[in-house]
């Protein structure tokens, strides 16, 4: 869309779009985001695991555009700061019970690692979460992710 608009120099403000391409004011200079980019997330979620002294994470993202980007930019700094991502698994966030059952499952096979970080919409995390209430895992993980609207009234 932006493309469009930049044609008729009209400001566009993009509200959830997180992609790093779009910092680009050469190509996109009527754009303006409310939002970081999925660097400066990935850069935050980086600094929160170094400051608990965690070197292994596994990662879980959307099966589409912000998770995909989002997940390029973690591995990016996650690398260039010697931490390693020992399980990586994606889901859409409209898959069945049983997807996001298997994606806990896996997740728990590796004892070492307790954090998973989350590029995720709020769909594929209340999703997640519910799979962990299922498989009584709620203590099991900590999830680190960047804030969405997902509505908690059916935890505890």
């Amino acid at each position: 869309v932006q493309n469009l608009l930049q044609l008729f120099r009209i400001p566009q403000v993009g509200y959830s779009a997180t992609s790093k391409d779009l910092s680009d004011k050469s190509r996109f200079s009527y754009f303006l985001r409310v939002v970081p980019s999925d660097y400066y997330q990935a850069q935050v979620m980086v600094d929160i695991v170094k400051h608990y002294n965690w070197t292994f994470v596994s990662a879980v993202y959307t099966d589409g555009n912000y998770g995909q980007s989002g997940i390029t930019a973690f591995r990016e700094v996650a690398e260039n700061n010697n931490i390693c991502i020992a399980e990586e698994d994606t889901v859409l966030s409209n898959a069945e019970d049983e997807e996001f059952n298997e994606v806990i499952r896996r997740l728990s096979e590796n004892d070492r690692v307790n954090v998973v970080v989350c590029f995720c919409e709020g769909m594929t995390v209340r999703n997640l979460l519910n799979a962990t209430i299922r498989q009584n895992k709620t203590r099991r993980f900590l999830f680190i992710g960047r804030p969405s609207r997902v509505s908690f009234k059916y935890y505890r």
